[in-house]
């Protein structure tokens, strides 16, 4: 098993780098001896900070915890990656791996989708807690109490993310087979794109 490093960068990197595409860029001026030293670190910029993780990363989402992430490799496994600890625990996804990953805004589930299934695992210890056919699209609801899958079918099934008990499902009426799908989480909107004939 090869172990690849995985890089963390502060998430505010994320946020401000659209904000300061439009600015000039900043000349670096060295500290003279009336500077204080914070604005001498403030130059430098954002130093990444590696951390061993047991396989290739192919799918990353944000966990509960400050500083925590949900990380998919190709060899079918779910790690909980800290940047303070590293990986706090591994769980086995069964034969495929991961290729898209959600996690509630609850923080206490995270959806991994492999190219045959989807499942729910517990984020305090990666216990496979439902697996359920992969759709074209799936997003929790806002608050993290429902999960919207749309099929290829045109199915709408509302699930409880927790157990994977289907709460409820409606048919889109376009009797056509459904190629791509997006699910807004706040409104629970779902946009189809249909195969033509």
């Amino acid at each position: 098993m090869r172990i690849r490093p995985l890089l963390l960068l502060p998430l505010f990197l994320a946020i401000a780098a659209p904000a300061l595409a439009d600015e000039p860029p900043a000349t670096a001026t060295p500290p003279t001896k009336d500077a204080p030293a914070s604005d001498a670190a403030a130059t430098k910029g954002i130093v990444p900070k590696a951390v061993a993780l047991p396989g290739t990363a192919v799918a990353i989402a944000p966990d509960r915890a400050a500083g925590t992430f949900l990380v998919a490799t190709q060899e079918a496994k779910l790690h909980r990656v800290s940047a303070t600890k590293g990986v706090t625990w591994s769980a086995s996804l069964g034969e495929h791996a991961a290729d898209k990953l959600a996690a509630s805004p609850r923080g206490d589930v995270v959806v991994a989708a492999s190219a045959l299934e989807l499942l729910g695992v517990a984020t305090e210890d990666g216990r496979v807690l439902w697996r359920a056919k992969r759709p074209v699209a799936f997003a929790f609801s806002a608050d993290g109490k429902a999960l919207t899958t749309v099929t290829k079918k045109g199915h709408i099934d509302i699930y409880d993310p927790a157990t994977g008990d289907l709460r409820s499902t409606r048919t889109s009426e376009a009797k056509r087979e459904v190629a791509l799908a997006s699910v807004h989480p706040a409104s629970g909107l779902a946009v189809l794109g249909v195969a033509d004939g």
